[in-house]
């Protein structure tokens, strides 16, 4: 009986260290990058705005919670809801209506996520019992 809940006490010390490990929270932020960066690559392939001559990417900051951000936030801002008319004194520019790729992205994160969780918890505990 004793070895029983010894063994218990171990799995259960074991189950709280894995989903406690930063890695299971980077693991999703990860998935969660590459959903948003595949809404990225449908509304600008090559992730590249040439005029202003960067290219855009997704990082994941932090391990719990982690945060999903993007790179630089101005192209971001633009190509997600646009820009209004203006001139910088130099360069003019009209209006630009977004599409809307950050939030169709993050969208999908906020749908994806809690299954992503549930197979990451699956794992742990088919690993541990």
């Amino acid at each position: 009986m004793a070895d029983d809940l010894n063994d218990m006490g171990r799995k259960l010390d074991e189950l709280a260290r894995a989903i406690d490990d930063p890695r299971v929270t980077r693991n999703v932020a990860d998935l969660g990058r590459r959903d948003i960066l595949a809404e990225l690559d449908a509304d600008l392939p090559g992730r590249r705005f040439r005029r202003w001559g960067v290219t855009m990417d997704v990082r994941v900051d932090g391990a719990a919670p982690a945060r999903i951000t993007g790179t630089p936030p101005a192209p971001w801002k633009v190509l997600n809801v646009g820009r209004s008319a203006g001139s910088n004194g130099n360069v003019s520019w009209g209006a630009t209506q977004g599409k809307g790729t950050w939030n169709d992205g993050a969208a999908k994160v906020a749908d994806e996520t809690p299954r992503r969780v549930d197979d990451e918890v699956r794992t742990i505990l088919h690993r541990i019992y």
